[in-house]
């Protein structure tokens, strides 16, 4: 007769921020989702930013249904969150009910999928998001997850620590961050799989919300030169308290991405290196910056051909997207993506839906993402 050793554990297990659930009704974490755990992970990849973003992060992990019941070894997918979106939106139902714990549990009982571990991390801060990348302003996020999070992982679960047995993915801002940490650290991932990715083609920085209307732009610029004008200390101030009051979500994800990909830590804040001088018009641009801008999620061609020997050490590449995205700039961006991986000819899987950018996400994950990376741990 097998011992139930579940409350046992339950009650014991306490470890380095780790909080199973007993714990979870006061961390908001609903009754029931015995494999649901909230982890705070120390960050120090994060510390020394200017932004206030702290250096412990909260994470999701949703474990297989016999982790607690046997000492074998599970592969891990990391799963990335987009602009504006804590972890919990993925485990408490916010979008379609969506609950990755259940889904997990649930695929894996009916054998639709291997077991596996998933740990959902937020690129968030006070003003939508990081991009996942390195920025002297932001904090270090993608040494936060290669670095802090995965080798806390590793730590604390029993995982494969092996790039074979680790994917990445990401809705958004996560699906672009989940492409560009996978394709940068093939000895760390074997598959990347990106949801409805926040990617430019040739023309999607023209064509995004930040340039798309020169009042966005200009907005900016009114920011800029009114925190120029004060102390260092003040100028800091007044942008936080700003950014906590304004609803101005395409000037708060213009001020993000500058943070992330034009950072300047010799300015006042917002310490960004912006390509209009002045008035947003063409005299007044500086096309230096505005590549500079452009090749944050941009820049396919050229990163896709100087990372080739690093993407073609993947053994598996997904990417969807909504044909009614309502940011039509991602729709392009994803299309060209696309061709550039065919014509260097790397093997991608690519699929595209009659839907918007978070429509269906709960089905996406239940019917395509997870399978994929089930697929991708079994070829191992």
């Amino acid at each position: 007769m097998k011992r139930n050793v579940f409350p046992l554990l339950m009650m014991l297990f306490l470890l380095n921020g780790v909080v199973f659930t007993t714990q979870n009704k006061a961390q908001g974490i609903p009754e029931g989702d015995e494999n649901l755990v909230q982890a705070k992970v120390p960050s120090p990849s994060l510390s020394n930013n200017l932004i206030g973003v702290p250096s412990e992060q909260k994470v999701y992990i949703c474990l297989p249904p016999s982790y607690l019941e046997r000492g074998k070894k599970y592969p891990v997918l990391y799963f990335l969150t987009g602009f504006g979106d804590e972890a919990a939106f993925y485990t408490n139902g916010m979008y379609q009910d969506l609950k990755m714990q259940g889904v997990l549990k649930d695929l894996t009982e009916k054998k639709a999928i291997n077991e596996m571990i998933i740990v959902i991390a937020s690129g968030t801060n006070f003003l939508g998001g990081s991009f996942y990348v390195n920025s002297d302003v932001g904090g270090n996020w993608e040494d936060y997850i290669v670095n802090d999070l995965i080798g806390y992982i590793d730590k604390n679960f029993r995982t494969i620590p092996q790039a074979e047995a680790r994917g990445i993915a990401g809705h958004s801002m996560g699906g672009f961050g989940a492409l560009y940490i996978a394709f940068r650290h093939p000895e760390l991932f074997s598959a990347v799989y990106a949801l409805s990715p926040q990617i430019f083609d040739n023309n999607g920085l023209s064509n995004s919300q930040m340039f798309a209307q020169s009042f966005v732009s200009e907005k900016f610029l009114k920011c800029e030169k009114e925190n120029s004008e004060l102390s260092r200390e003040k100028a800091h101030e007044r942008l936080l308290i700003y950014c906590d009051n304004t609803r101005d979500l395409d000037l708060l994800f213009t001020l993000a991405y500058g943070m992330a990909f034009a950072p300047d830590t010799k300015k006042n804040a917002p310490y960004i290196d912006f390509p209009y001088s002045k008035a947003p018009v063409k005299a007044n641009l500086n096309k230096e910056l505005w590549n500079k801008w452009e090749d944050g999620i941009g820049g396919w061609d050229a990163k896709i051909k100087s990372l080739k020997e690093n993407i073609l050490k993947l053994k598996s590449i997904g990417i969807e997207y909504g044909l009614k995205d309502e940011n039509k700039w991602i729709v392009d961006g994803c299309k060209y993506f696309i061709k550039v991986m065919n014509s260097e000819k790397i093997p991608l899987k690519s699929l595209s839906f009659a839907g918007g950018h978070q429509d269906n996400i709960k089905e996406r994950i239940e019917k395509f993402m997870f399978p994929f990376f089930s697929a991708a741990f079994a070829s191992k």
